[in-house]
């Protein structure tokens, strides 16, 4: 090959290391903006809940129905879920349970 065509390879190596590094870059900024859109949202919800018992109750409601995994339940204080099939499955077999936004 000759050394013009060799350089352009290595420029649009580059170009495309540099293009991968941009997109990760964006992936991971509009992850932590969606983080972070959730948790403003989140504490909206409940400052408003606190004078709206009726929204509470909604709340509630939904933690109770909603909320599979014991963990996330005693963030809230509500009790651990019965048993189920999942608990005598072994780690690499249990179904994601829980609430999923995207």
């Amino acid at each position: 090959m000759s050394d013009r065509l060799d350089k352009l390879k290595q420029q649009r190596e580059k170009l495309n290391r540099a293009i991968r590094k941009e997109e990760a870059a964006a992936r991971q900024q509009a992850r932590k903006d969606e983080t972070r859109r959730k948790i403003l949202d989140g504490a909206m919800i409940q400052k408003y809940a606190e004078d709206h018992p009726d929204i509470q109750a909604i709340l509630d409601q939904l933690r109770e129905k909603e909320l599979k995994r014991d963990e996330d339940r005693a963030l809230f204080g509500l009790e651990p879920l019965a048993s189920s099939s999942q608990d005598n499955e072994a780690p690499s077999e249990k179904k994601e349970s829980g609430m999923v936004f995207k």
